[in-house]
């Protein structure tokens, strides 16, 4: 099952690009996903906060908190660490899965 977001990146740095690029998970991004529950790849981060959210999802609240978390993907993409956020868990996984299962990229 193949989504507009369960895209291949060779490595951070491609997936840092394509984020910038397509702004995606901007504000209006999670606007439209107010009131619904959205799934975030796994990160470095090992808090319980953290670890909840990639296992139950998060219920976006109101316009406020979509502006918040559009602020956060944002830090986070330009530390070098995409934070990215997906409609489905399946999308989420496969994702997951899609990246794990690249070869090693070679300059």
């Amino acid at each position: 099952m193949k989504t507009q977001w369960a895209l291949w990146f060779a490595d951070k740095e491609t997936a840092k690009k394509f984020v910038l690029k397509n702004n995606w998970n901007n504000e209006d991004w999670f606007k439209t996903r107010i009131g619904k529950t959205i799934w975030r790849n796994k990160t470095s981060c090992t808090c319980g906060v953290c670890e909840a959210v990639y296992r139950k999802g998060l219920y976006v609240q109101d316009d406020f908190h979509a502006s918040y978390l559009s602020d956060v993907v944002a830090e986070e993409t330009q530390n070098g660490w995409p934070m990215m956020y997906f409609d489905t868990k399946a999308e989420r996984d496969f994702y997951e899965q899609s990246i794990q299962q690249q070869p090693p990229h070679r300059a």
